[in-house]
């Protein structure tokens, strides 16, 4: 049996393209050549409901996308899933769909108390050329992070401060994941289909860590607006040697990040002001006195890992490679934690275990326009969990008599 229409076979090729994969992939995919795959995507020739089936997994959305055009969480998660190499992963595709959801409710809930954000309230700073070189990737994405600190207000040597709460009131929604510590997978970026942007962090992950993916994910929301979403590994994109463009949107977003958090002005900033700059004999200026105390101590003034430190010192020559690494086995040995309780620095109060999305999603509780079961799936907490935590906070419904639950998010 074959199935197709003009709009099955256009829906075929944009599925295919979002995949990132070329008609030749998805041939071998199916065992047939080339030109069939050009026939099915120009409707010449219909597409049999095996093939179907096949591309269907291939392309990560579901035969129900391909007959009615409705992208559903799970499409939307599961082609980003195949980009990342984790479409087999079962339980990362469940915590991935769950947060597109959360992301509609959150967009609902908003809308129902008369907060929906406009969903172009960031600039976008696309750039097709830079997706496909890898070193044009890199630049791009620094010229974002100083765009971005121009636009905010923040010149180029304050420290971020509160970077959740930059990434929010740019109309960005931040959901936690519940990966763990060891898992790969460090955030998710997606779209609701209104065009509300949300970012889930795993935040089991080191502090330090998390606030990099906060960002990381913002560098998509501004530079990739044809993304309806990604799984993001931090640590993988610095390895590169891939000319894919999921590797370079992702390396990109990875030096927005960096130089975001950490543009060069800041570290000579930092440097001079503790008299620990100086230039070398070729009359290079360069990072004096590197020691672990001295990054941990830079640690906590930019609020990012030593190692992040480490890396840009690096990437702008203020280092060498020889100083990085022996700074980096001083700390192994230490410890920077060890380093950083001697010094009295507690980083736990980093953490950012309750966003704005939770404060929307509450007040809207309050208000009677979510239930208390949309409440937890919001919080990610089964009914009894959130029953506790609202007793805690002494929080319960109070609405007036003609805002009942009359049209409540369902």
């Amino acid at each position: 049996m074959a199935t197709q229409s003009g709009t099955v076979a256009t829906r075929l090729r944009e599925a295919r393209e979002t995949a990132g994969l070329t008609q030749q992939q998805a041939a071998d995919w199916l065992g047939i050549r080339r030109p069939g795959i050009a026939e099915i995507e120009s409707g010449k020739r219909g597409v049999r409901t095996e093939e179907l089936a096949r591309l269907s997994s291939l392309y990560g959305r579901s035969l129900r996308y391909f007959a009615v055009g409705e992208l559903a969480p799970e499409d939307k998660i599961a082609g980003a899933l195949f980009r990342a190499g984790e479409e087999d992963n079962h339980e990362l595709r469940r915590q991935a769909a769950s947060l597109s959801r959360r992301c509609q409710l959150v967009s609902r809930a908003e809308e129902k108390l008369g907060l929906r954000r406009n969903a172009t309230l960031a600039p976008q700073y696309t750039n097709d050329r830079a997706i496909k070189d890898q070193t044009l990737a890199q630049i791009h994405g620094a010229q974002v992070a100083y765009q971005e600190r121009s636009r905010l207000g923040m010149g180029a040597r304050a420290p971020l401060r509160d970077p959740w709460g930059i990434v929010e009131a740019s109309g960005v929604h931040v959901l936690s994941l519940e990966l763990g510590q060891d898992h790969a997978i460090d955030g998710i970026f997606t779209r609701a289909h209104d065009g509300a942007t949300c970012v889930g962090i795993n935040v089991d992950k080191w502090i330090f860590r998390q606030v990099f993916t906060v960002v990381h994910e913002y560098g998509h929301a501004l530079m990739d607006t044809d993304l309806q979403s990604e799984i993001c590994a931090t640590e993988r994109a610095w390895k590169g040697g891939s000319q894919h463009l999921y590797a370079n949107r992702e390396l990109r977003a990875n030096q927005f990040a960096a130089v975001f958090l950490v543009p060069k002005e800041a570290l000579l900033w930092y440097f001079e002001s503790r008299g620990k700059l100086g230039r070398d004999r070729w009359g290079g200026v360069r990072a004096l006195g590197v020691t672990a105390l001295e990054i941990v101590r830079a640690q906590d003034h930019f609020g990012v890992s030593a190692d992040m430190l480490l890396w840009r010192l690096r990437n702008e020559d203020l280092i060498t490679a020889a100083q990085r690494s022996a700074v980096k086995a001083e700390l192994h040995l230490a410890g920077s934690q060890n380093v950083a309780r001697s010094l009295g620095y507690d980083w736990r109060a980093r953490a950012q275990p309750f966003t704005r999305a939770h404060e929307i999603a509450l007040d809207a509780y309050k208000r009677g326009y979510v239930s208390l079961g949309i409440l937890a799936e919001i919080f990610g907490k089964d009914k009894e969990e959130m029953l506790d935590l609202l007793r805690e906070w002494n929080i319960s419904q109070d609405f007036a008599d003609d805002d009942r639950l009359v049209g409540a998010l369902s």
